[in-house]
């Protein structure tokens, strides 16, 4: 299940990039253009979690497709970014069908410094604690849970600037319901995992949590599984340390083994009738 790639085939997103292993990029490339999509690569590779990753531009015209690519040219992870750097980013999300606020609370964490809370505290922290931090509601919203894309269940691939964002919400909405009509089943189980409870720590480990009837006290704790089963052992290693602890009405987690607080964002909260999860 990709529904990234649905989006883009129900033309839910204007285009799609991807990153691939190098040696991997020729079969990959070979496979979204079979469908008919306009394929390009990067003109060099993107420096991903310290791998070489090759970039592909998957979109429905040669001109947007290559629009997208010249836009992400100045600023690839990894690479020494272009002067206007916060103009390509704005561009590349634009090009990318983001919402705009979300693009602009990302820009707002690219001026800071995506690993810092504010102007003035502690750099190295993880970029998805930091987004998470900046978006965190309660209820959140489960359809825009960004937290479980290393285990590849999501519908949206854009942090959102908040976790009720209406523009979010909605375009995450409209995937849930093109990935029903396809595959109602898949649905229903990647619905049932999104509105799982995320504790996530400074570090980027994370762990699906249970809370009690009150949501004020975490009574059992797992990894996230990738499809073959296993786990990031750091996630392994926080989830451990959850169970008993307790949640503050504002997120944070009482167990907190460094200066900041694991947060944790409740995406199983009962969510406004309206938001159509109720």
């Amino acid at each position: 299940m990709d529904a990234e790639w649905i989006a883009f085939d129900e033309g839910l997103k204007p285009a799609i990039r991807r990153s691939v292993d190098p040696s991997d990029l020729p079969r990959v490339e070979a496979q979204m253009q079979a469908t008919g999509a306009v394929v390009l690569r990067a003109s060099r590779t993107a420096l991903i979690e310290s791998r070489e990753q090759g970039v592909l531009y998957v979109a429905r015209s040669v001109e947007h497709a290559a629009a997208l690519r010249e836009a992400e040219e100045g600023v690839l992870p990894g690479r020494s970014s272009a002067p206007d750097a916060r103009g390509h980013h704005r561009e590349v999300g634009r090009l990318l069908g983001f919402p705009a606020c979300c693009v602009e609370a990302f820009l707002d964490r690219l001026d800071r410094g995506v690993d810092r809370l504010d102007a003035g505290g502690p750099t190295g922290l993880a970029e998805d604690y930091v987004a998470a931090r900046g978006a965190w509601v309660r209820p959140a919203d489960a359809r825009v849970n960004p937290l479980l894309m290393a285990v590849r269940a999501q519908l949206v691939s854009f942090y959102p600037c908040r976790y009720d964002c209406p523009a979010a919400v909605g375009f995450a909405e409209a995937v849930r319901a093109a990935l029903a009509a396809r595959q109602p089943r898949t649905a229903t189980s990647l619905l049932a995992l999104l509105s799982r409870p995320v504790a996530i720590a400074p570090d980027g480990a994370r762990a699906l949590v249970a809370l009690d009837a009150g949501g004020s006290t975490v009574e059992r704790a797992a990894a996230p599984r990738r499809s073959d089963g296993g786990s990031d052992p750091r996630d392994v290693a926080l989830a451990a340390t959850l169970p008993g602890a307790r949640v503050s009405a504002g997120g944070a987690l009482d167990r907190a083994a460094t200066v900041l607080p694991v947060w944790c964002v409740d995406f199983g909260a009962p969510a406004p009738a309206e938001a159509g999860l109720g």
